[in-house]
């Protein structure tokens, strides 16, 4: 037939190489077709039952009979429709000017994956591909020079080919790759709990240990069936209800790919438009537009799409928590709470980079010391005529727009050349001329687009760096993240990745830009109670809420250079007890990688009566908030490894309440760092240790009148109720201003066993102390939110709370506390109670008070008895700049 390029084609149509998978052969194995059969009809007319279509093939050919047989381009139809009919992709016609072209339908979904394990699609295509080489010769085709072509989940599909036993030497996976996550599933175990789910969902009954009812669901209608797998699609996520091929081998696929078990040429790329034509997919599943995108809808979302990772099915929604996480590892510049039309590209990215251009990067990556790997991206940005489509690329190297009217001049042109590159990689194993291979040193790639041209492009893949080797380096421990809680060790963390090589030797990975990678440790602790759960992002106020443990590490950029592990920063953060975020904008790990090389992490804990109440019962600890921090330690030890940072080299940092939390996990008996830093704080500020352990207890009588029901009664309350009532047992019953609370670190004779004021001996770890200038001021303003215009009873009255127990002892004290401080306030005004203070001086004085009180005095005591106890070395600084402004005339730090 004419092509429409001056040439012609035999086309041999909707070609049955199996049996038609209908009645008994539904969820079985293929069986070859029987060609003797009397009523054997080649017509390439299309059955009227939509399975008897599935199991064909169509054939290509310039020639019959050329002079030497030619190169061949098998096709295998991807996964986006499970009635792939070979017939369908027209643009073969186009292609198969210079090849024998041939296209392959097979059973995907829920016909092709069902019994699990039993891999029936991939059969079907094997099966193909035997009939194939057995045939070409009758089409003008050399079976020696066969090369192996998919789309998305066919990619997928091809990568498992190359590494079975298929004998490819030359391979094009296209948006999609064997490290696809949704590709294949890692167990078999897991996706036959999923056959189950469909059977129940069909009401067949599963039969005696726990056997499938094959019968069962083969008498159902095949709408039903596919009704079935779309329901659980929906409601269990793309991921989670998603049939695939699955497997329970000792060396699974992407680990054979990786140890070199294809050592062929490999052509593969993806486009910049897959993205926001997934958003938009996920957007109208949703049945929500972008303008009206709220929260609940975004979550939902998620939910559905990043449903599991890397490739463990999942019975239930729990697995949507890792989608979010990977979410929010891959974006730097994900909008807390930004809704709406915002969040378009940003989700148009991260199901890219899950879907396509990681697992791409991947498989390229895994061969690219081979000097046989080609890599493109199909640039449609600024394409207005680009319809949103995940298989755009495709289209435009399968030569799509010459067949088709409804392409531009640009485009033809574009998918002249590019489908030329396609044949010359048929036919020799190496794209034309002007493609470079990619290598470890540049990783160069072929850049087309209807607008921008065809270039070669060197330095990158066009992405973030760092972006993606940080997908398949690190993220293989993110299926860890979120199970339930483990013993008091944690697990071990899975194996490293095996080392990229190059011409230089091995090469350790030194990546990437990592920003907001919440790590949800809940469980891990003990918790009070579990009556809040805000969006794994940023939570509320961390005082109101218990869902609140979480991680937020950075690493430096990436750099093509060695390097050797980083050191390591864990950040505690300040607020008394009380407040605090780790989101905080003062304490983004960003600002210290501007600088240096370090991984940075920031640690968010309980705080309150949610991390304190000291309830004295077994069952639930003091100190929860306490604990949780010692856990993140726990987590970055064993993982940090896996983000270039060194697990020997990690410094604990805090910042006042932060800085007397180091000074308490130095007096833990195991360590889980190697250094300290304490900033403007320490284990011996009297507002580190409860003041009043003892009546804490009183507060019992706030919720019941008996300690048996009080953990039952504790449970059953939401947070917000116990943080309000926390607060009126802090304001009327222990009547404790700050920085004095009610609810702080207690020595309960278990984590923290012995006053630090106290101790005899201190673990060898270099130690860093000091502050700023008047840390009081921040106190001023907090006591005195009104303004400096106080009375001289109220400054006294501040000072009296301030001056109690010192260090840790009885109220008795505070009389002669008083009357030091009185002393020190030799200029304070003498006239009647109610005259004003009303200048910064005196407000200067009062700053003094408190400073020397609560932060100065209490570091450099602590520092002198790490001095003298410790032997390692102590060092002490001084930040001539005080913490905050006070009025217009006392500037703060910088």
């Amino acid at each position: 037939m004419p092509d429409g390029l001056g040439s012609r084609l035999l086309r041999f149509l909707r070609v049955p190489y199996a049996e038609p998978p209908v009645g008994d052969r539904r969820f079985a194995k293929p069986q070859p077709f029987n060609f003797s059969r009397s009523d054997c009809r080649l017509t390439g007319e299309e059955a009227a039952d939509p399975e008897k279509n599935l199991l064909r093939l169509s054939i290509r050919t310039p020639d019959l009979a050329p002079a030497d047989p030619l190169p061949v381009l098998a096709l295998l139809l991807d996964g986006s429709s499970d009635f792939n009919d070979s017939l369908g992709h027209e643009v073969g016609d186009a292609i198969g000017t210079s090849v024998v072209m041939a296209t392959i339908g097979s059973r995907f979904g829920v016909l092709g994956n069902v019994p699990a394990g039993q891999n029936n699609g991939l059969e079907d295509q094997r099966l193909a591909l035997e009939f194939l080489r057995d045939q070409l010769h009758r089409f003008g085709g050399d079976p020696a020079r066969v090369t192996l072509a998919g789309h998305g989940a066919a990619a997928a599909a091809v990568g498992l080919h190359a590494v079975g036993s298929g004998g490819f030497s030359r391979v094009v996976m296209m948006s999609g790759s064997i490290a696809a996550p949704l590709g294949w599933s890692a167990s078999a175990e897991v996706a036959a709990a999923l056959d189950r789910q469909l059977a129940a969902s069909l009401s067949c009954g599963i039969g005696d240990e726990g056997r499938l009812p094959l019968d069962c669901l083969r008498s159902k209608p095949l709408k039903d069936l596919l009704d079935a797998e779309s329901l659980l699609r929906r409601d269990y996520g793309d991921g989670a209800g998603r049939f695939a091929p699955s497997f329970n081998a000792s060396s699974l696929p992407d680990a054979l790919w990786r140890s070199g078990a294809f050592n062929g040429s490999l052509m593969i790329g993806v486009g910049t438009g897959v993205g926001p034509a997934l958003a938009e997919l996920a957007l109208r599943v949703q049945g929500a537009d972008w303008g009206a995108l709220d929260q609940t809808a975004f979550e939902t979302i998620l939910d559905r799409e990043f449903g599991q990772f890397p490739r463990l099915h999942s019975a239930g929604r729990n697995a949507s928590v890792s989608g979010r996480r990977y979410l929010r590892l891959t974006l730097s510049d994900w909008p807390h709470f930004a809704y709406g039309g915002r969040v378009r590209q940003i989700l148009a990215r991260a199901l890219s980079d899950f879907g396509a251009v990681c697992p791409v990067w991947e498989a390229a990556n895994d061969m690219i010391g081979s000097g046989r790997v080609f890599v493109y991206l199909h640039d449609e940005d600024g394409d207005p005529a680009a319809a949103l489509s995940v298989a755009n690329d495709a289209k435009v190297l399968l030569g799509e727009p010459l067949v088709r009217a409804n392409y531009s001049a640009e485009h033809r042109s574009l998918s002249r050349i590019m489908m030329q590159h396609l044949v010359d990689f048929t036919a020799s194993g190496a794209p034309s001329p002007g493609w470079p291979s990619s290598s470890a040193g540049a990783f160069d790639f072929l850049r087309f687009g209807a607008k921008t041209g065809v270039n070669s492009t060197s330095g990158g893949f066009a992405f973030e760096p760092g972006r993606c080797p940080l997908w398949s380096t690190e993220m293989s421990l993110a299926s860890n993240l979120s199970a339930s809680p483990p013993p008091p060790q944690p697990p071990p963390p899975p194996p490293p990745p095996p080392p990229r090589t190059s011409p230089g030797g091995a090469q350790p990975f030194s990546n990437t830009v990592l920003r907001n990678y919440s790590v949800n440790i809940l469980g891990l602790g003990r918790t009070v109670g579990q009556t809040i759960r805000t969006p794994a992002g940023k939570p509320g106020p961390l005082a109101t809420s218990e869902d609140c443990l979480y991680l937020n590490l950075w690493t430096p950029k990436h750099s093509d250079r060695e390097v050797e592990k980083l050191p390591v920063l864990v950040f505690l953060h300040g607020g008394f007890f009380q407040t605090g975020d780790a989101f905080d904008e003062r304490w983004r790990g960003s600002h210290v990688l501007d600088q240096v090389d370090a991984v940075v992490v920031t640690v968010a804990y309980r705080l309150g009566a949610l991390g304190f109440l000291w309830l004295q019962n077994a069952s639930v600890p003091a100190n929860l908030g306490l604990r949780d921090q010692a856990l993140a330690l726990q987590w970055v030890r064993y993982n940090v490894r896996f983000f270039d940072g060194s697990p020997s080299k990690i410094s604990l940092v805090g910042a006042e309440a932060g800085a007397a939390s180091v000074g308490f996990h130095l007096l833990a008996e195991s360590l889980q760092f190697q250094r300290a830093v304490l900033l403007s704080g320490s284990p011996n500020s009297p507002f580190a240790v409860s003041p009043m352990p003892d009546e804490v207890r009183a507060m019992h009588k706030n919720f019941t009148v008996g300690p048996a029901e009080l953990l039952d009664c504790l449970r059953n309350l939401t947070s917000s109720e116990i943080v309000s009532a926390a607060a009126d047992f802090q304001r009327d019953v222990a009547r404790l201003q700050a920085p004095f609370v009610a609810f702080g670190p207690a020595l309960d004779a278990d984590f923290l066993k012995s006053d630090p004021w106290s101790v005899d001996a201190l673990p060898p770890v270099p130690l860093l102390l000091g502050g700023v200038d008047s840390p009081g001021n921040t106190l001023v303003r907090l006591l005195l939110p009104d303004g400096l215009n106080v009375t001289r009873n109220r400054v006294l009255e501040h000072l009296g709370q301030s001056l109690r127990h010192f260090p840790r002892f009885g109220e008795s004290l505070s009389s002669v506390g008083l009357e030091a401080a009185s002393r020190r306030f030799a200029e304070f005004p003498s006239s009647t109670a109610d005259a004003g203070v009303g200048d910064v001086k005196e407000a200067q004085l009062l700053s003094r008070a408190l400073g020397d009180r609560h932060f100065t005095c209490p570091s450099w005591n602590f520092m002198a008895r790490a001095a003298a106890l410790s032997t390692a070395q102590v060092f002490g600084f001084l930040l001539a700049e005080p913490a905050e402004e006070i009025g217009d005339r006392l500037v703060g730090a910088s």
